[in-house]
């Protein structure tokens, strides 16, 4: 249950998959003497090697590898930690908690009502949770306990009786959209539970599925999706396949990001906020991070504008598959790299993401990133004026747009040294009502 976070190696990208390290161990031995080390894997550049490195891994793990830095004596030592606490830190509570949500218990020792309540999601799906929670799902095999139908086969797949877990997971086109969403490896994990163990681990400790911080509303949609249309397609009514299924289920979450977030901003007291401008001669950095809901494809990207609002510089990077948080810290680290190439020594940076300005700044117990965190205080001790600090985000939508716009991109770098046409008009608005 222990994970090395290495501040400075592939563990972290590579330690989930079996058969790729088989793989990957395997090609190493047969092109040299000894075994390959990580360090054998940097160019000189102190880059990835990704000629060697496209050798021996497969794309999706080096989607991976891309989001995690090459070895540098300034990423700090390897440090172990327990990946079931933020501060990764062992405690008998988290243990218990994880071996209770895995064992089992009836309602009276596990509060699964109250777990359900907290996921934010539309009422509807909650309380179609708390039905499959306790197997009221009126499958073919319930209606045929009941006596309500003769057969138990699915009338999806025609493949096996249809119960609660064959429609939420094992049928046809359950399968294709979970495959989908997860990773292979994920999806072996995914498969090995059964019945209501399954839906709470996924609920309720996702980690042992994936690090996803949105699982749970992610996981609880699609299952809804799955039973919704398998009703549709019973009653003779519209009935979708799974790209299908996979859109309208990214458009539903989006709904719940932006419904949720929006009353707790609607509880807000105080002005409107609104972009301020840098003291004369300072250089102010938005930036910004994007991780797409089905296959964790990050974007991030910068905003560069001076005293007068001008535009200065703003850049877009595909950086591969990590987390939100991971994919924030990438954002702030590209951005103070860019800085300083381009020879701005009073700087300004700005970032949406809490949890990554504290742990920059050392006053958070999550730890995540190492290594990313480190690079970052490394730029900060050097010989120049650097600030970094959180922002509302009515303060980070320039940033924001911009990063909306790397989502589509083919590139994996975009460079703007004028604002994109998109963002044009919002880069004029922002300069204006400024202070």
């Amino acid at each position: 249950m222990v994970v090395v976070r290495r501040g400075h190696s592939l563990t972290e990208a590579i330690v989930s998959s079996k058969s790729h390290r088989r793989l990957a161990s395997d090609c190493l031995l047969d092109t040299a003497p000894r075994p390959l080390m990580v360090a054998d894997m940097v160019s000189e550049s102190g880059d990835w090697d990704w000629a060697r490195l496209c050798g021996v891994l497969p794309p999706r793990l080096l989607e991976q590898v891309g989001t995690v830095l090459p070895p540098h004596s300034e990423a700090g030592p390897d440090v172990p930690s327990w990946r079931l606490e933020d501060r990764r830190i062992f405690t008998m509570k988290s243990a218990y908690n994880h071996i209770f949500c895995h064992n089992g218990n009836d309602d009276q020792n596990f509060p699964v009502w109250k777990r359900v309540w907290k996921i934010q999601i539309p009422q509807r799906i909650r309380v179609f949770l708390w039905l499959a929670l306790h197997r009221r799902l009126l499958t073919n095999v319930e209606r045929e306990r009941r006596h309500l139908t003769a057969s138990v086969q699915c009338a999806v797949c025609f493949d096996g009786p249809e119960d609660m877990i064959h429609v939420l997971r094992d049928c046809m086109v359950a399968r294709s959209l979970w495959s989908r969403v997860l990773t292979e490896d994920q999806y072996e994990t995914f498969t090995q539970l059964s019945g209501e163990e399954w839906i709470r681990v996924n609920l309720f400790a996702p980690i042992t599925v994936t690090t996803r911080q949105d699982w749970p509303q992610v996981f609880a949609i699609f299952c809804w999706l799955l039973w919704k249309n398998r009703c549709c397609r019973i009653m003779g009514s519209d009935y979708m396949h799974y790209e299908e299924l996979l859109a309208r289920g990214n458009r539903l979450l989006d709904e719940c990001i932006r419904t949720f977030s929006g009353s707790r901003n609607s509880e807000r007291r105080g002005p409107l906020l609104i972009w301020k401008r840098p003291a004369s001669g300072w250089i102010k950095v938005n930036v910004d991070a994007a991780v797409n809901v089905l296959d964790q494809r990050a974007v991030v990207g910068g905003v560069y504008r001076d005293s007068d609002g001008e535009w200065r510089y703003g850049f877009s990077r595909n950086i591969g598959r990590c987390s939100v948080v991971l994919a924030e810290l990438w954002a702030i680290l590209e951005a103070i790299r860019r800085a300083w190439e381009k020879g701005y020594r009073f700087v300004v940076l700005e970032s949406d993401c809490a949890d990554a300005v504290r742990m920059i700044l050392g006053n958070s117990e999550v730890f995540v990133g190492h290594s990313l965190v480190a690079a970052i205080q490394s730029f900060i001790r050097r010989d120049w004026q650097l600030s970094i600090s959180w922002i509302s985000r009515d303060c980070n939508v320039c940033a924001d747009r911009l990063v909306a716009l790397g989502r589509g991109q083919t590139a994996t770098v975009m460079d703007y040294a004028i604002p994109p046409i998109e963002l044009f008009e919002l880069v004029m608005e922002e300069a204006l009502v400024s202070v």
